[in-house]
């Protein structure tokens, strides 16, 4: 077998903090990616689910655009409130 004089007939890599090392660095870096990974899922559902647009604001815009006339405006209205 092959020596290397500078370490004492042994490569770095045979020592025991050598060989825990990159196991702690790669599960340090899955977890900022998988931390990153959620973060940038739930700001997409936040954005996405919380458009703050209920039934009643729709049917107020709906009416203020000119879609729908006064008496159906009232009548979904009171639908929906009751």
């Amino acid at each position: 077998m092959w020596t290397c004089p500078m370490w004492f007939g042994r490569a770095p890599w045979y020592r025991g903090y050598w060989n825990i090392t990159p196991w702690i660095f790669n599960v340090i870096l899955l977890g900022i990616a998988v931390f990153f990974i959620l973060y940038i899922i739930s700001k997409s559902n936040v954005s996405r689910l919380s458009t703050g647009d209920t039934a009643i604001d729709i049917l107020r815009r709906k009416y203020a655009e000119g879609e729908i006339t006064k008496e159906e405006f009232q009548k979904k209205l009171e639908d929906l409130k009751s």
